[in-house]
């Protein structure tokens, strides 16, 4: 019977520790996104827009702030920054992401 609740307590341990490592890397990944985004815009696109990340238990919400050149090419945008979440942060793309883009200029 001893041997049994030491399993049980060992195999729970070993699952917090596992979704706490994975938290982590969420967390990490949801920092590094901000200045990583904004490094390859600016690689892609040749400007550099204003990023704004929010993280919610449902998803991604991101705001890029463009010039006007930029939004006429919205959904194209939208599906650049869609695609790199994906591809470079797989801890983030399960999420729903949301991107919103807003002109700078005025």
């Amino acid at each position: 019977m001893k041997k049994i609740k030491k399993i049980i307590v060992l195999t729970l341990l070993c699952l917090s520790g596992y979704s706490v490592i994975k938290f982590i890397n969420k967390i990490r990944d949801f920092f590094n996104l901000k200045d990583n985004l904004a490094q390859y815009l600016l690689d892609v696109l040749g400007e550099r827009p204003e990023i704004k990340v929010n993280y919610s238990a449902i998803g991604l919400n991101i705001e890029l702030g463009c010039s006007e050149s930029l939004i006429e090419k919205e959904e194209e945008l939208k599906q650049i920054v869609k695609s790199y979440v994906s591809d470079y942060y797989p801890s983030l793309a399960g999420y729903k992401k949301n991107v919103k883009i807003y002109s700078t200029d005025k």
